[in-house]
């Protein structure tokens, strides 16, 4: 019996000293992780960084939540094409209800602007890894998905 408890306790003592296989998160930052999916995914308008009070118009970023961000638009306005990556404050943080205003807003603009461009709105792609929050709006966001995993295996 006791020689039993002191297997079980050296068994514990191992797992808890090096974990239990679990994996480090990859360390990118939301720059590399957005010209990643850029670069692998097909955008019918040019894509440009959104910076300063561009960002606050069209999301609404709880500071305590989010620690970076980088977001990419079309620059023409005429489509609802987009990439923006956060990185959270952990991977327990949630923001959720940032890209869903975000989807929100878009259809409002888009539903009598441009029908045609629902399709990306209604079938954004929306992944967290770990503490990256990512989201692209695309007509075809299965190379986005790629990249992404690939960058996350």
């Amino acid at each position: 019996m006791k020689k039993t408890a002191l297997i079980i306790l050296a068994l514990i003592l191992v797992f808890s000293l090096f974990g239990c296989g679990k994996k480090e998160e990859p360390a990118y930052s939301v720059s590399e992780i957005a010209e990643k999916i850029a670069a692998e995914t097909e955008f019918t308008d040019e894509l440009w960084l959104l910076e300063g009070d561009a960002v606050a118009n069209r999301y609404n970023i709880d500071q305590d939540k989010v620690s970076e961000y980088h977001i990419l638009v079309g620059a023409t306005g005429a489509t609802a094409e987009e990439i923006a990556v956060f990185k959270l404050s952990s991977s327990s943080a949630s923001a959720d209800d940032m890209l869903d205003e975000r989807i929100e807003d878009l259809k409002n603009n888009f539903e009598d602007y441009r029908p045609d461009e629902m399709y990306k709105i209604e079938n954004a792609l929306r992944i967290q890894k770990g503490s990256y929050l990512i989201m692209v709006l695309a007509q075809d966001t299965e190379p986005a998905r790629k990249a992404i995993e690939e960058m996350f295996k």
